[in-house]
């Protein structure tokens, strides 16, 4: 479905544009985010233990209701992208994006 909506978005971006995807979350930093957001949490409760912080990481990674992507799927798309696009990508950027709010 994510592919079928990136060429969808090529196949209306003008010569010469762009097409940006962002927000696409990467699933081999789903732990990590979860352990973090979980780690910022026990900060506030005295009672909180290394292994309690883990468990709760993730059991949060379990229940994620957003779609995670591996990585190796837009490397993919850059290697073959022209025959999926038909020929209208150039290149695809990576990044990670800082969170802004408080407990990311």
């Amino acid at each position: 479905y994510l592919v079928e909506c990136m060429q969808t978005g090529a196949q209306a971006t003008a010569d010469g544009g762009y097409s940006i995807w962002g927000d696409i979350q990467s699933k081999r930093h789903l732990m990590a985010f979860h352990a973090d957001v979980q780690t910022f949490q026990a900060l506030r409760r005295p009672d909180a233990t290394p292994l309690a912080v883990l468990r709760s990481a993730r059991k949060a990674a379990a229940t994620e209701q957003l779609s995670y992507f591996d990585d190796s799927l837009f490397y993919r798309l850059e290697k073959e992208g022209r025959g999926l696009f038909d020929g209208r990508l150039v290149r695809i950027e990576m990044g990670l994006k800082r969170g802004w709010w408080h407990s990311e």
